[in-house]
């Protein structure tokens, strides 16, 4: 829903940002707008994801062995050269400050309907700060006043603390919200948090 944050977490390389496409891919087709703000990943790589996921191609291999271009332009069209659908050019991290500008001009500029975050964690590493947990806290409360003042929704991608003990994620170990890397923010000013496991091995 708008005006709320919803925040997506679990282990490296179980699925995250595959899920938010998928999310973000359908609120497209419904008529949307959407901004991605992939900190991973520059434009035409966001992008291509976009137009392989419509394809029902695995995003290595749209970029190694195209498809036919006429085939691309199809869902190049409907999902990235639509007119709704913004993507963040940037070429290293990018500070809390920083972000919130981009953010709330995506907002209110662009009246954008939901923004993508992929992911919080490298905002916070971009800080200067020793502290995560207060730099966390503060984005957090930063990024929930700008979903209730403007109603745009916010779909984020955060990273969980190093699995320890027994617990494995990459064995499919469960994702608690005391996993959360950090700070209690997370938790609490999400209005939504999903947690995915998967066994990779």
């Amino acid at each position: 829903r708008k005006a709320e944050i919803v925040t997506v977490c679990a282990g490296s390389g179980i699925g995250k940002s595959t899920l938010v496409n998928e999310i973000a891919k359908e609120l497209i087709e419904q008529g949307l707008s959407i901004a991605n703000i992939k900190l991973e990943d520059q434009m035409q790589v966001a992008a291509q994801q976009l137009v392989a996921m419509d394809m029902n191609i695995p995003v290595a291999r749209f970029r190694t062995h195209p498809p036919p271009k006429s085939d691309v332009q199809r869902s190049y069209d409907k999902l990235v050269a639509n007119g709704r659908t913004f993507f963040y050019k940037h070429f290293a991290g990018i500070n809390s400050d920083s972000l919130m500008t981009k953010l709330y001009y995506y907002a209110r500029s662009k009246a954008v309907d939901f923004i993508i975050l992929d992911h919080l964690s490298m905002v916070i590493s971009s800080s200067k700060s020793r502290d995560e947990r207060k730099d966390i806290d503060n984005l957090m409360t930063e990024l929930a006043k700008l979903v209730v003042e403007t109603g745009v929704g916010l779909i984020q991608i955060v990273h969980l603390k190093r699995a320890g003990g027994d617990k494995s994620y990459a064995h499919g170990g469960e994702v608690e919200l005391t996993d959360l890397r950090g700070s209690a923010a997370l938790e609490q000013l999400s209005w939504a948090v999903v947690g995915m496991e998967r066994d990779q091995q």
